[in-house]
């Protein structure tokens, strides 16, 4: 999963499955509703062989907006999410699937202040929200890059966190 030039000239979220033998199956494109840049910067599959594609996309507003999506193992679309927070650019950067075939998604949200949050996101296998959760301490940029479980359904999440007042990670 990644990105490559549309035909516009932007970039278009691209995605692609192979075969053990090198060979390619499948390969989908995506071209945000906003016509601009587009990326896929994380992908994580299940056991029934779907994969989850997570980064952001243009809107039609011109901000990026965090999105999702699910592929059957046939590359077929089963669901997509897009997600604005508070009209400002958000964006996916990290997934990972749970012991019970949940999406873990990690990502960040652009706060009040204009600072990126850490935004993370829990998702059953239908794209139902099971739980949403954003860390929002005024003056300090988050940034969840990284989202795993462990064998008990747990969720660590990896980033970063500033504090733009005294400088401190």
């Amino acid at each position: 999963a990644g990105y490559e030039t549309g035909s516009a000239g932007d970039t278009d979220i691209w995605v692609r499955k192979y075969a053990p033998d090198g060979s390619p199956i499948w390969t989908r494109t995506h071209d945000g509703p906003g016509g601009g840049d587009d990326s896929a910067l994380r992908i994580a599959t299940d056991a029934a062989g779907s994969a989850y594609v997570v980064g952001s996309e243009t809107s039609s507003a011109g901000d990026t907006d965090l999105w999702i999506r699910k592929y059957d193992s046939t590359g077929g679309t089963s669901w997509t999410k897009s997600l604005d927070a508070a009209g400002d650019d958000d964006g996916g950067l990290g997934a990972a699937v749970d012991p019970d075939g949940n999406l873990l998604m990690s990502g960040f949200a652009i706060d009040a202040l204009g600072l990126p949050e850490a935004w993370i996101h829990k998702y059953d296998a239908g794209g139902g929200t099971i739980w949403s959760q954003a860390r929002l301490p005024l003056s300090t940029l988050d940034l969840a890059y990284g989202i795993a479980s462990d064998s008990t359904a747990n969720v660590l999440i990896a980033g970063t966190t500033i504090d733009l007042l005294t400088g401190a990670a």
